[in-house]
């Protein structure tokens, strides 16, 4: 991948890194386990799965045959969104069911990239991203019924890890 060798991507991680410091391995909690989402209608078509990545507070998943310079594209907001689901302040059960409605009416209506808001868990008690921490898991599910190709922790002028960007599979001709 020439990724390696841009300027630009070198420039942005010195940006990124420059205030960095050694963490105490003491510290640190062990990583949350993550939660599956197991749907309630068993008869649901099984398809390709997400292969999901975790990096720091940002998350990246894709379907199988999705380039990694497509999923970078979707990660720096390359894509433009062209709609916004908005579920701060939603109990974890109606947030699910909000995503999955506004996932299937936007790949319906044939758009390509759209953004759920989530947050970032700054008002939650434990100051857990729980809508964060579950979304994979929901995405997956979408993935399943043949609507998210893949997605990605938005970039900082799009939400950074309060939002994440999802990429919705063209519309079957047929």
């Amino acid at each position: 991948m020439g990724g390696d060798d841009d300027p630009r991507d070198r420039e942005a991680f010195e940006r990124a890194v420059s205030g960095a410091r050694p963490v105490d391995a003491d510290a640190v909690e062990p990583p949350l386990r993550r939660r599956r989402f197991r749907p309630a209608d068993a008869g649901e078509p099984a398809g390709p799965t997400l292969r999901t990545e975790h990096a720091g507070e940002g998350v990246l998943g894709a379907a199988p045959g999705v380039s990694r310079a497509l999923l970078g594209r979707l990660g720096r907001g390359e894509i433009e969104p062209e709609a916004r689901l908005e579920l701060h302040g939603l109990r974890e059960e109606v947030a699910r069911e909000r995503t999955l409605a506004f996932l299937e009416a936007q790949a319906t209506a044939g758009l390509r990239c759209v953004r759920i808001v989530h947050g970032r868990g700054a008002r939650s008690p434990d100051g857990r991203s729980v809508l964060r921490e579950a979304l994979p898991a929901w995405l997956e599910h979408a993935a399943a019924r043949g609507r998210v190709l893949a997605h990605a922790s938005a970039p900082p002028r799009l939400g950074g890890s309060g939002a994440t960007l999802v990429l919705l599979r063209r519309p079957q001709r047929g």
